[in-house]
């Protein structure tokens, strides 16, 4: 292998490099099976975190800066030194490679699950895919493309028009449920919403898994949803401090309504999000985490034939 090696300046010093994958084997199914989740009230909330392992330390990112007094041949020295200490990283084996691919597909089914885990998300998601089919927008910057899931261009072309019907069926009937759930009284009649709402919601999921929306898009909604479920646990404690003077109850009116407003479009109470919400933030970061592993592999590729 050709080795870069030019003349000039003061070798200013190179980023560090990240160091090789672990070459374990990872336990897919047994990750899988670590996982318990159940729905309430149309929120989409897990019983507990996925027991994984948490993430790394992060990387130093601190770059080297030539100094002034350096010629303009410091910046190909430090860049051929970087091509050289990539190129001294073992590549991926096939094993290897196909390790990360396997869990870099298994994390992103579990964040995509989880981030449409509420009917705020998959209503935004109907909307958009009407869209699609009334000719709005286009369908490629809205799916990802999953061969080994199925998931082809075609096939999610195919099967868009019933699922997204479907779905908006299921958006309207959990909308008047949960507000049926709200009203209430009888810890019998809420069981029994609370019960048909999960089972709508897992349905939900389904079929809009099987329209594969791109993760891009779900990320913006779990941020949106992230907003709202902050602005709903805040409205709380607000409700939860208010006094009993005339200005405090009016204050407190104000702040009920507001609260009942965003419930209603979230299908969901504060306390269904504020379960939700960690999940959504560990599996994200997770997913996160699975790319970037795959793509510093594939970096040391083509570094490695770039020289």
């Amino acid at each position: 292998m050709k080795r870069i090696n030019k003349k000039g300046g003061k070798t200013p010093t190179p980023e560090p490099i990240p160091a090789p994958i672990d070459s374990e084997p990872i336990e897919v199914e047994a990750v899988e099976e670590q996982h318990v989740h159940e729905v309430a009230d149309g929120g989409g909330y897990f019983a507990r975190h996925d027991a994984e392992a948490e993430d790394a330390p992060p990387l130093d990112e601190t770059a080297a800066v030539p100094s002034e007094g350096e010629d303009s041949h410091g910046a190909d020295d430090a860049l051929g030194l970087y091509l050289r200490q990539m190129g001294a990283i073992p590549l991926l084996n096939r094993e290897q490679e196909l390790a990360l691919a396997v869990r870099l597909e298994m994390r992103r089914r579990r964040y995509r699950h989880a981030a449409l885990s509420n009917w705020r998300t998959l209503a935004a998601m109907v909307e958009v895919f009407e869209r699609v089919l009334g000719d709005e927008c286009a369908l490629d910057p809205t799916i990802d493309v999953v061969k080994t899931m199925g998931l082809s261009r075609d096939e999610i072309l195919k099967r868009m028009p019933y699922n997204v019907k479907t779905l908006r069926n299921l958006i309207d009937a959990a909308g008047a449920d949960f507000k049926t759930l709200e009203r209430s009284s009888t810890a019998t009649a809420r069981n029994r919403m609370r019960r048909d709402l999960y089972r709508k919601l897992r349905k939900a999921i389904v079929l809009a898994e099987e329209i594969s929306p791109r993760i891009d898009l779900l990320d913006h909604w779990v941020d949106e949803l992230t907003v709202k479920s902050r602005q709903m646990a805040e409205l709380q404690r607000k409700i939860d401090r208010c006094g009993r003077s005339a200005a405090d109850r009016e204050r407190c009116t104000k702040f009920i309504k507001q609260l009942r407003d965003l419930k209603v479009e979230t299908r969901s109470n504060p306390e269904d999000l504020g379960r939700l919400m960690p999940v959504l933030d560990h599996r994200r970061k997770l997913y996160q985490k699975a790319r970037r592993e795959l793509a510093e592999g594939n970096l040391r590729l083509v570094v490695s034939i770039a020289k």
